[in-house]
């Protein structure tokens, strides 16, 4: 059976290794958050994935983990931090996107993983509201 090494547990991610089962290939899935979609989900709800994704799929999960090197030298072999190698055919990356909030910041408007908003999209800075992947709402940054 092929196998996949994807970088990311994110939407992407996750889609990427139920999509990659269905056409009948392995999926490794490599992240440093503790669970899948932590971006989105409180950590019982992401475990809950992760479980449903072993169970129904057999995804494989190395998490808290980062990829150190991607080395081919016949085949492909991700080396992870802890200094596991993984023999993949493929290597996706869907490690995502992050918001560029240097210039809010700069203006004094309040920055977390995003710019920090309320759910009418209002900054802490009069008349300024942000919107799209760089608004932090609620605590969450969407994409």
């Amino acid at each position: 059976m092929r196998r996949v090494a994807i970088m990311g547990a994110g939407l992407i991610g996750c889609e990427f290794a139920n999509d990659l089962h269905q056409g009948g290939i392995a999926a490794e899935v490599i992240d440093p958050a503790p669970y899948p979609l932590s971006r989105f989900l409180p950590a019982a709800a992401g475990r809950t994935l992760q479980k449903a994704l072993t169970d129904a799929l057999g995804v494989a999960w190395h998490l808290g983990q980062v990829v150190t090197s991607v080395d081919y030298a016949g085949n492909l072999a991700v080396t992870l931090s802890d200094h596991r190698v993984l023999s993949v055919d493929t290597v996706l990356s869907s490690v995502g996107l992050r918001p560029r909030t240097g210039l809010a910041e700069r203006a004094g408007i309040a920055v977390e993983r995003g710019i920090v908003v309320d759910r009418y999209l209002a900054t802490n800075a009069p008349d300024v509201y942000a919107l799209g992947d760089c608004a932090e709402v609620e605590g969450l940054v969407l994409p």
